[in-house]
């Protein structure tokens, strides 16, 4: 930074003294606009608000901390694990080698690679936004249909595995 203010003084001092002004007035003046437009620039950013700082920020929060892990559920093959969203899990089948719990075991891995090792393993069932936002509640087929097929199903909207409020699950019938 003091090289390139040097630099300027240099640059806009060296016509006054080409034209044989006074060079010490004229980079006193110089230096005296500079410093004014920096102030004003330290002003303009120190009044800006997105960069202002809250003293009380918390105390302003009205949201309650939740911790990450209260949201998330761990899809586990034995060696490798991913953290998916609590409640995405449709139907966990007990054959397959792919076990949900809350702790990590083996490495964390992202979802594309989780998905590559077990692709043959997990299947996916689409749901509407509504169900995702539980106005409307998954069908009794639907999850007949990931219970007969065997295999670990997860919820999903637009290709995203989504978690599912438990409004969205119909209730259980009485025989």
């Amino acid at each position: 930074m003091k090289h390139t203010f040097v630099a300027v003084l240099i640059l806009v001092a060296a016509p006054a003294l080409v034209h044989g002004e006074k060079a010490p007035s004229r980079i006193a003046e110089l230096n005296t606009k500079l410093l004014a437009s920096q102030s004003r620039s330290t002003a303009a950013y120190q009044a800006d608000p997105r960069t202002a700082k809250k003293p009380d920020a918390k105390a302003e929060s009205t949201q309650p901390v939740v911790k990450l892990s209260s949201r998330l559920t761990f899809l586990s093959d034995g060696q490798r694990s991913v953290a998916i969203p609590r409640g995405a899990i449709l139907y966990l089948s007990a054959k397959s080698r792919i076990k949900n719990g809350d702790k990590i075991v083996g490495k964390l891995i992202e979802w594309d690679e989780f998905l590559f090792q077990n692709r043959g393993e997990l299947r996916f069932q689409s749901v509407t936004y509504t169900q995702l936002m539980g106005t409307t509640k998954l069908t009794e087929k639907d999850l007949e249909n990931a219970v007969r097929s065997g295999i670990t199903t997860l919820a999903t909207h637009m290709s995203r595995v989504v978690s599912l409020p438990p409004a969205a699950f119909p209730t259980p019938t009485q025989p």
